[in-house]
């Protein structure tokens, strides 16, 4: 079952089992584009909530406001987890350089029993691994920051960049777990489109950075 670490998990053998795995390059162009339409569709909300308020109905313009903000976390949520993913298929295959944290990684017995007696392809042991790993939220800076360099990939993140998604989640979790109530009453926190308009960006820069990180290293 041992692989030499100096080629990756590619050297494996498998029985003569054939590799059958997707063209990776498409499938993370397309994991992109639909990180981007995502975010499209929550930013064309706003001319619902235009409509609601010419209507004067602001406490539906604020209900649409909130849902933006948890799709926003949603998404870059999905992303960061479809990123890291490819990552590890890359690494995995040998396409990409094995990193420390990527050896060490540590993941159930069962996973690992059932790749080494063939119940499972090298493609359905990522997707298991995957699933695991689905289990921890990314969402903040620091988090995202660090499962990144599992696959070796390194972001440069500004002090603004982090303090705004740390600002963007404390809002998610206001609003999912408090229904966003002021603390000891039944009034809501304000929400304006300027400060979803704001969240938006900080989501679409975060994903800029992973996606130039991961071109910079390759797609295929």
């Amino acid at each position: 079952m041992g692989f030499d670490v100096s080629r990756g998990p590619s050297s494996r053998k498998e029985g003569g089992r054939k590799k059958n795995y997707p063209e990776d390059s498409r499938y993370y162009e397309m994991m992109y584009k639909s990180f981007l339409k995502d975010l499209e569709e929550i930013d064309e909300k706003f001319y619902i909530i235009d409509g609601l308020e010419k209507q004067r109905d602001k406490d539906a313009a604020d209900y649409i406001r909130r849902s933006q903000v948890l799709f926003l976390t949603s998404t870059l949520d999905n992303f960061m987890h479809e990123a890291i993913r490819f990552g590890m298929k890359q690494v995995f295959v040998g396409k990409w350089k094995m990193t420390n944290s990527f050896l060490n990684y540590q993941v159930p017995f069962r996973i690992v029993f059932d790749y080494k007696k063939g119940r499972e392809d090298s493609e359905t042991f990522i997707d298991s691994v995957d699933d695991e790993f689905r289990r921890v939220t990314l969402t903040y800076a620091d988090q995202i920051k660090g499962k990144l360099q599992l696959v070796g990939l390194d972001i440069n993140i500004s002090k603004e960049l982090d303090s705004g998604l740390r600002n963007l989640n404390r809002r998610r979790n206001a609003i999912a777990h408090q229904n966003d109530a002021v603390r000891g009453s039944e009034e809501k926190t304000r929400i304006t489109s300027g400060e979803v308009r704001f969240f938006i960006s900080l989501v679409k820069e975060m994903g800029a950075l992973v996606d130039s990180s991961v071109r910079s290293k390759g797609l295929g």
